[in-house]
């Protein structure tokens, strides 16, 4: 639609005012076209098209008024419009750096792999913010690559047939004691999280991402804890640090709409536990994200 706007626009100013040479103009995927006749002058603006924001291009020219009587046939409109000036693309060639303080939210859920117990998916949580983003971006805007740092909350609920304790320094998985009641068990870890992904755009307000992420757990909050009611009615809380890995490693994937909401999968190979310190498993997650 913006392009048979753009011709019927720039018609009208030749028959009115024809040049003495032909040239070829194309504009494909351009976010506004703006043409101005002011006297003998004329005026091209192009603004943005859809995988390159920064293009742009300006040109004013001055057309041959001798020759005002001159007509284009409507065949040709569109593809061969006779002005004087040979058209020249300028357009941002250099890669950008961008810093952005931008807030991203994560929230999903936890799926165990592996795992010697079963688990209440439905408290099985997975929670992410990422606070701060540097952005290279190349000169052509068809992919970029970002770096973002912010936190990863992580939570196992078990099922209530089975109970968290801690033994000789490590966390196993054990039954409740007979003829307990509201049983609750779970642990979680909050973890420094910095992610390096790269970003591809697949189509106008579409882009996939592929990247890596480092998690390491310098939070005190990493912990699990173990509640329930004997039968004479006694509350027997179980509470413990976790002898978790300092540093984990994760394969992340997102799809993005407009760059503002979208999906994720992030997938962990590493046990966050120290060999032989507690059950050994990986994490699947998957959830959607939002921006502001």
């Amino acid at each position: 639609m913006k392009r048979i706007m753009f011709t019927l626009i720039a018609a009208m100013a030749i028959m009115q005012n024809a040049a003495a040479q032909t040239d070829t103009l194309v504009v494909k995927n351009a976010d506004e076209v703006k043409v101005v006749t002011t006297g003998d002058t004329l005026s091209v603006s192009i603004r943005g098209k859809k995988d390159e924001p920064n293009y742009y291009f300006n040109k004013t020219v001055a057309v041959d008024s001798d020759k005002a009587d001159e007509t284009i046939s409507s065949s040709n409109v569109g593809s061969r419009i006779g002005w004087d000036f040979s058209l020249i693309e300028e357009h941002n060639s250099s890669a950008e750096i961008e810093l952005r303080f931008q807030a991203q939210l994560q929230g999903g859920y936890n799926f165990l792999l592996g795992k010697p117990f079963d688990v209440k998916q439905s408290k099985s949580s997975n929670l992410g913010i990422d606070v701060f983003e540097i952005a290279f971006c190349p000169a052509k805007k068809k992919w970029w690559m970002g770096l973002n740092w912010g936190a990863v909350y992580n939570r196992i609920s078990l099922d209530k047939c089975m109970m968290t304790n801690f033994l000789d320094g490590a966390v196993g998985i054990a039954e409740y004691p007979e003829g307990s009641d509201s049983r609750s068990s779970f642990f979680q870890t909050i973890a420094s999280n910095l992610t390096l992904m790269g970003h591809y755009n697949i189509a106008k307000h579409h882009s996939l991402g592929l990247g890596v992420s480092w998690s390491s757990t310098v939070f005190e909050n990493s912990y699990y804890k173990t509640k329930y009611y004997l039968s004479d009615g006694t509350k027997v809380v179980d509470m413990n640090e976790l002898p978790l890995r300092t540093n984990l490693f994760s394969i992340k994937a997102e799809y993005m709409m407009d760059y503002l909401f979208g999906f994720y999968l992030r997938y962990t190979p590493m046990s966050m536990f120290h060999k032989g310190k507690g059950p050994d498993f990986q994490q699947l997650c998957f959830g959607g994200q939002i921006r502001f």
